[in-house]
């Protein structure tokens, strides 16, 4: 009488081997899938923060916006990748002068306050700061409307003669990786000049 001996043949381990196998790489590239998904929805929320954050600080700015502590007209210059103009953006009773512009993929806020006696801005005491990143729009982000804007029509003319602007439209469009769906997000927002006269 033969005596069978129980246990696995070569065949049935390398089976086994090959489904376990298989059964971690499915989970390792799900789980690769999963953490590049999140890190793609973490940047993607970032950039939604920074332009919220950003265009509305921007927006009070501009609704406040004055002459400049020594005197200049309140919008000093506006073209279509850069807006200056001065406003009291901190309180203290001075009118600094602030640009916003894009350099580099990157919507920044440029910041000067006015010193001496008398007061001068002095454009190497300019302290900037990086708004928003992965900015795709190039140089169109600012738009111009004048007194007779009422909801549509074509923006001012370049060069813009800022005594007529009476409206700004800034849209910036952010593209955290242009490879990758879900493609860029475009922010638009208007902030209609309120606190001095036009002439």
């Amino acid at each position: 009488m033969i005596k069978k001996h129980s246990g696995f043949t070569l065949i049935e381990i390398l089976i086994t081997m090959t489904i376990f196998i298989s059964l971690f790489l499915v989970i390792t590239r799900f789980s690769l899938d999963i953490s590049s998904f999140s890190s793609f929805f973490e940047e993607s929320l970032v950039a939604q923060q920074e332009l919220q954050i950003s265009l509305r600080s921007m927006v009070r700015e501009i609704r406040s916006m004055g002459p400049s502590s020594n005197g200049s007209y309140p919008i000093m210059s506006a073209s279509a990748s850069s807006f200056t103009f001065y406003s009291d953006s901190d309180g203290d009773g001075l009118f600094e002068r602030i640009r916003y512009y894009t350099e580099d993929n990157i919507f920044k806020k440029g910041v000067i306050k006015p010193t001496g006696s008398p007061l001068t801005y002095d454009p190497a005491q300019e302290k900037t700061f990086e708004l928003v990143h992965n900015v795709t729009n190039g140089t169109a982000v600012f738009f111009y409307y004048d007194k007779d804007y009422v909801g549509s029509g074509s923006p001012l003319a370049f060069p813009v003669d800022v005594v007529a602007v009476k409206l700004i439209k800034t849209e910036v469009i952010v593209d955290q990786n242009p490879n990758a769906l879900p493609g860029p997000i475009s922010f638009v927002i208007t902030a209609m000049i309120r606190n001095f006269k036009q002439q």
